[in-house]
């Protein structure tokens, strides 16, 4: 059924996202939490498809908190695959039966739609290789249209915002803005995104929070922000910091033999440079390998701001304030940072964009589907004394 709604927002990556099935690099009928809705496992368990009785029968599990929407989970195989993905990497129920008896969850993925008062949002996950594709390396990915003529299957909705704040729309102007900027690099940008943040975090209400929006656009116009950024200081201290939490926290790669492949040329990387016991200079580190960092800013440093932009829209960032929406900023700025990591250890010339694909869909696969390792990770710096919101923004330079 068509969910009810005034107005459907369009990015443009949303339009021009196909799903590319067996061709897919880094597939979601692997390696995945598939869940089972109960309308769909009641109608596989009557099914007169033998395959289709004998999943829910003999490959299904009840997950430990049932709902409608997860009603069962489908045990992966040995080599961590769904036991419905055909030889060729097709979907067994997809061939034989349509895109109508696929589950909700695989009905959806990659697409993350919000409901919003008088607004339906429809976006795309970044975990997905092929929409990280869409959205990173198209400039005008971000891009906007609005089609009230529009509908959308309320099945597809997953999130619905009834009270929205006052000041949501405008806070949320402002912070693309922001992260647009001018000429700024995409550090320096997402460094001003904190700016604003630090303003709004410390309004209660509508008004002030609007009124919070209007002083960082008088701090952009007077290039005081560009200031602020010159004169910040590197935070070697807490990069090194990370450095150390990436190494060490392993089980955050499980089942993501993507980021796990990446991860280990990064380690090999690191040993030919410092030797298999040596300890890494962070700064010597960071500038050696600027010489082939700032090539792929310059190529395609506009995937990282569309990175930001994204979060922004799909994301309920906006409707944060005070030390919630500093948090989340945080969140977000230590998962950028681990992404520059590789991106300074692995980028050489030729590869630049499928590097960035590839880093950014499978960070945000084991990432974005496991909210707990950037919260420890933040929790974490903010105990060895490196996570106040001013050390987090120095982390960009």
């Amino acid at each position: 059924m068509p969910a009810s709604q005034n107005q459907v927002l369009y990015p443009k990556f949303y339009r021009d996202f196909s799903c590319i099935g067996p061709n897919c690099e880094h597939h979601c009928c692997q390696s995945w939490r598939i869940t089972i809705d109960k309308k769909t496992y009641k109608i596989y368990k009557k099914s007169t498809d033998p395959v289709l009785r004998d999943i829910t029968r003999n490959q299904m599990s009840r997950p430990r908190q049932q709902t409608d929407h997860e009603y069962r989970l489908i045990n992966l195989k040995s080599d961590s695959s769904c036991p419905l993905q055909n030889k060729d990497g097709t979907c067994y129920i997809h061939c034989n039966h349509g895109e109508k008896l696929l589950s909700a969850t695989c009905k959806t993925y990659p697409r993350q739609t919000k409901s919003l008062t008088g607004k339906i949002e429809p976006s795309l996950s970044l975990s997905c290789p092929e929409a990280a594709r869409k959205i990173l390396l198209d400039p005008s990915a971000m891009m906007f249209e609005t089609d009230p003529e529009a509908k959308i299957e309320s099945g597809l909705i997953l999130s619905t915002y009834n009270n929205v704040p006052d000041h949501f729309d405008a806070f949320r102007q402002t912070a693309f803005q922001a992260v647009l900027g001018e000429e700024e690099c995409p550090d320096e940008r997402l460094f001003h995104l904190g700016a604003l943040f630090s303003l709004v975090a410390k309004r209660e209400n509508s008004g002030d929070i609007l009124a919070a929006c209007q002083t960082f656009f008088q701090m952009r116009e007077d290039k005081l922000l560009n200031r602020m950024y010159a004169e910040a200081t590197p935070n070697i201290k807490g990069q090194a910091h990370l450095l150390k939490q990436l190494m060490e926290k392993l089980q955050f790669f499980k089942h993501n033999k993507v980021l796990e492949g990446y991860h280990q040329q990064f380690v090999d990387n690191l040993k030919e440079k410092f030797g298999e016991h040596g300890s890494v200079n962070m700064e010597q580190l960071l500038a050696d390998r600027q010489q082939h960092y700032t090539p792929l800013i310059e190529d395609c440093g506009h995937g990282l701001v569309n990175m930001m932009l994204h979060w922004l829209y799909t994301s309920d960032i906006c409707h944060k304030t005070g030390e919630e929406l500093l948090a989340g900023y945080a969140e977000f700025t230590l998962k950028y940072i681990l992404i520059r990591f590789y991106l300074q250890m692995l980028a050489e010339p030729g590869h630049y964009k499928e590097l960035l694909v590839g880093i950014v869909h499978s960070m945000s696969r084991s990432a974005d589907h496991n909210q707990e390792y950037l919260k420890s990770l933040h929790a974490n710096t903010v105990l060895m004394k490196l996570g106040s919101h001013a050390q987090i923004m120095s982390l960009l330079k």
